[in-house]
């Protein structure tokens, strides 16, 4: 089954906040938090060791296998091969947005549902 084909409406507010947001001095319509920096998260001589021992790498586009293994585990009936894992809204939307299977679609976005049901 094809994907249905849409055009998408620009979203104004998100639009207005990226042509904006590093312009100004306060930003009165940020909808996150500012980002901490390495320094504040590493309090404790132990996690600064962690993440010097940290060796970087590629992982799994869809989420390593430990990862979707326990997300898998809030979902009855589901395993991993349910459940993919995407880096940031910008994936997620591409992958929500090319999906060829239409049936069934469940999506958990910062741990709010926001679709647990076949689309229609």
């Amino acid at each position: 089954m094809e994907p249905p084909s849409m055009k998408l409406k620009p979203f104004e507010l998100e639009r207005m906040q990226s042509e904006n947001e590093h312009h100004v001095e306060f930003n009165l319509s940020e909808s996150g938090v500012e980002p901490l920096k390495i320094r504040e998260l590493l309090d404790t001589p132990e996690l600064k060791e962690q993440l010097l021992e940290m060796q970087l790498g590629y992982f799994q586009t869809n989420g390593t296998v430990p990862l979707r293994e326990a997300i898998s585990h809030y979902y009855p009936g589901s395993t991993a091969d349910h459940i993919v894992a995407t880096n940031g809204g910008a994936e997620l939307s591409f992958r929500f947005f090319s999906r060829k299977n239409w049936n069934h679609i469940g999506l958990n976005i910062a741990s709010i549902r926001i679709i647990r049901r076949p689309l229609q």
